[in-house]
C-alpha cells in the first residue's frame, strides 16, 4: 500500500465521520461521487453486518424526538445543544444507506449500516488514486490497489499498523456522542426563509430546510467558520457542509445521504 493513500485516508476520516447528517455543496451539482454511487470492494464470506429490521422504508421512518421537539420553520433559531442530540440520532435512526463525501480533492461513497454498529464500506479518489475501504466489527481494511490490508496495532508491519491507527479514528468519530459535541458547539443555528432543492446522488429532488451556524465557532480546538445542516421537511437527514481548518490549512468538507433505510450489507474484503 502507498503510505501517501493512507495518509490521505486518515485526513479525511475526520470529515468522513464527523459530519452527522450529511454534506453537500450548496448548488449541488458534483458529479464526481455521483460516479461512485454504486462501487463497492469485492467481498467474500467472512463477518458481515447487514440492515435488518432497523432498514426501513422512508414512508414508515418516523423522527426521533429530539429532532420533532425543534421548531423546523421559516427563519427559526435553533439551540446548539438540543440540535446536536437531534442530529446525532437521525441518520442512525434509519439503519442504512449511503453518503457520498468530498473534501478538497478527495471524493468517495460508501454504504454504512448501525446495525449492530457502526460499519461502512466504499471508495474514496485521492490525488488521483482509488482507495477501497471496510470498517466492520472494529476492523478496518484498506485497499490501494495491491490488495486488502488489514489492521492489526500488533503487527510487526508498519502498514497495518497504521491501517489500525485509523481504524480507531473511527471507533472515535461514529460515536454520536461526538455528533452531539459538533452541533452543540455552535450556540445557535438560523433556518433560511425557504427551502431550498437538493438532487441526492440517485437522482431524488428533496426540498429541505437549510440550516446555519449564525457564527464562526471550535470544536476540540479546529475552528469552524461555517457549517450548514439540510433537512428534509419531516427531519429526514439530507446533507451537511463545513468549512474548517486544519494544522493551517483550510478545507470545505461535504457530505450527502441517501438510501437511507434501504438494506445495505457489508462484508470483509476477500
Amino acid at each position: 500500500m502507498k503510505t501517501r493513500a493512507l495518509l490521505a485516508l486518515s485526513a479525511a476520516s475526520l470529515a468522513l465521520l464527523t459530519a452527522c447528517s450529511g454534506a453537500a455543496k450548496d448548488a449541488a451539482t458534483s458529479t464526481q461521487p455521483s460516479e461512485l454511487a454504486n462501487t463497492v470492494p469485492a467481498v467474500s464470506d467472512s463477518p458481515s453486518a447487514q440492515a435488518s429490521d432497523a432498514s426501513q422504508n422512508l414512508s414508515s421512518w418516523t423522527a426521533p424526538d429530539t429532532c420533532t421537539a425543534q421548531e423546523l420553520s421559516f427563519g427559526a433559531t435553533l439551540d446548539g445543544g438540543p440540535l446536536g442530540e437531534c442530529v446525532s440520532q437521525a441518520l442512525a435512526s434509519y439503519g442504512s444507506g449511503k453518503m457520498s463525501m468530498s473534501n478538497g480533492d478527495d471524493y468517495g461513497t460508501v454504504a454504512f449500516t448501525y446495525t449492530p454498529d457502526y460499519s461502512v464500506q466504499g471508495t474514496m479518489t485521492s490525488a488521483g488514486e482509488e482507495i477501497e475501504l471496510t470498517f466492520l466489527d472494529g476492523t478496518m481494511w484498506i485497499d490501494s490497489g495491491e490488495g486488502p490490508i488489514k489492521g492489526d496495532p500488533e503487527s510487526e508491519n508498519p502498514e497495518e499498523v497504521l491501517v489500525a491507527a485509523v481504524a480507531e479514528m473511527y471507533k472515535v468519530f461514529s460515536n454520536p456522542a461526538m455528533t452531539a459535541e459538533l452541533i452543540s458547539a455552535s450556540p445557535k443555528w438560523g433556518i433560511d426563509g425557504a427551502l431550498a432543492l437538493r438532487t441526492l446522488d440517485n437522482g431524488e429532488n428533496v426540498q429541505a430546510y437549510r440550516m446555519e451556524s449564525t457564527e464562526p465557532f471550535s470544536w476540540n480546538g479546529i475552528p469552524v467558520s461555517e457549517m450548514i445542516l439540510w433537512f428534509g421537511e419531516d427531519w429526514m437527514p439530507v446533507g451537511t457542509q463545513a468549512s474548517l481548518s486544519m494544522a493551517g490549512v483550510s478545507t470545505t468538507t461535504t457530505q450527502q445521504f441517501y438510501d437511507l433505510g434501504k438494506p445495505v450489507e457489508i462484508k470483509a474484503p476477500s
